[in-house]
């Protein structure tokens, strides 16, 4: 039991692992923050924003301001959509 529980904890971080290796190998904020949030959103295309829009811009590697510019842009194309705590991707 303790084995399998160590297995388990090993499999998990290395799809942790496996998931910032992908993330980092985005090039845009865009991408970046696509990739973020098709990781986490529901089955309705809806991600709701647990923490602060400082914390995802540190965990993808970029600036806040520059996220929230791109989250400005997308909206203004209809690829996303936010309201208050939920963003709606609009494949």
């Amino acid at each position: 039991l303790c084995l399998l529980n160590l297995f388990e904890l090993l499999i998990n971080e290395a799809r942790e692992l496996n998931e910032k290796l992908e993330l980092l190998s985005q090039k845009s904020v865009r991408e970046k923050f696509l990739f973020f949030i098709k990781k986490r959103m529901n089955k309705d295309n809806v991600f709701t924003v647990t923490t602060s829009y400082k914390a995802i811009a540190e965990y993808l590697f970029i600036d806040r301001c520059n996220l929230m510019r791109e989250l400005k842009k997308m909206e203004k194309e209809n690829i996303i959509k936010k309201e208050g705590k939920y963003i709606y991707y609009l494949p």
